[in-house]
């Protein structure tokens, strides 16, 4: 089966490294509503995270992408990170009515 990312140059047993973030925190800290192309991995040591996930390929297109490089379902096509204009603190349902709509999932991190 062939490999879902080829190679430049044909060594198709080699895993392919887009983007290497770290990203250490000490006390409050958000993030903006953001898709992340390549996989996430997250730590946490101390306390605990709260996450809110929405499905991008669901809802992709109700969303105003800042770079414009989420472009759909196929996260192949998709040209990096990209985020969405919008404070997480302060969401404003009558600028953003379109996420009153969409479902989404809370998590809670906690360490371990």
């Amino acid at each position: 089966r062939p490999h879902s990312f080829p190679h430049l140059y044909g060594h198709d047993w080699m895993t392919h490294f887009y983007e290497a973030d770290l990203w250490i925190s000490h006390g409050r800290t958000r993030s903006q509503l953001h898709y992340d192309k390549e996989n996430q991995m997250n730590c946490l040591i101390r306390g605990q995270k709260d996450w809110i996930l929405i499905d991008t390929r669901r809802y992709h297109q109700e969303l105003e992408w800042v770079r414009g490089s989420y472009v759909g379902e196929n996260d192949l096509l998709n040209f990096g990170t990209d985020w969405v204009a919008i404070d997480p603190e302060r969401v404003d349902l009558v600028i953003n009515s379109q996420l009153a709509n969409m479902s989404y999932q809370r998590v809670t991190q906690r360490p371990g």
